[in-house]
């Protein structure tokens, strides 16, 4: 996430922000951290003084849902502009982009439209994931389809349907 930013920081007019979210985030030394310590860590890199500013924190949510509603709700206060851009590890990606989705067609934007973009992380699809020992990324793949369905049906409702995506 943060070489993307450097990255837009550098070749950019209008300078990007940086949004860590979540109460339980980690980073890539696989170190289970919140989105407060991780910014906190970031910070005291060796990064230009504006960009650091740049660098936002929401700490309270605990799941894709939450994190789509905090971010939609600090861009609808005008905390941060869009467009958003959702960097994630690859194997989560479907599931967190229909959640933000989601979370803007349950918010009738009128005449706004927020404009979404997702990078994937690209990482060894054999690694172990550091919260999980024993499980790879690609033994996610499966679950996380099922997670889909599962979040689209009715009673829970946090995921976006295929017609709602344009599917």
């Amino acid at each position: 996430s943060l070489t993307f930013f450097e990255s837009r920081f550098q070749t950019q007019a209008q300078k990007p922000q940086l949004v860590i979210t979540g109460a339980n985030s980690f980073d890539n030394t696989h170190e289970g951290a919140s989105a407060l310590k991780i910014v906190k860590r970031l910070k005291g890199l060796n990064i230009p003084e504006e960009m650091k500013q740049r660098i936002i924190t929401e700490e309270n949510a605990t799941n894709a849902k939450e994190q789509a509603e905090e971010v939609y709700k600090m861009l609808q206060a005008g905390k941060i502009k869009e467009p958003l851009v959702i960097v994630v590890s690859a194997y989560h990606l479907p599931r967190i982009y229909s959640t933000f989705v989601k979370t803007v067609l349950n918010n009738e934007e009128g005449q706004q439209r927020t404009r979404l973009f997702v990078v994937p992380v690209q990482k060894d699809w054999k690694g172990e994931i550091p919260f999980e020992p024993g499980k790879t990324r690609r033994d996610h793949i499966v679950s996380e389809m099922e997670r889909i369905h599962r979040y689209r049906e009715r009673k829970k409702g946090d995921v976006a349907t295929e017609e709602e995506l344009g599917g």
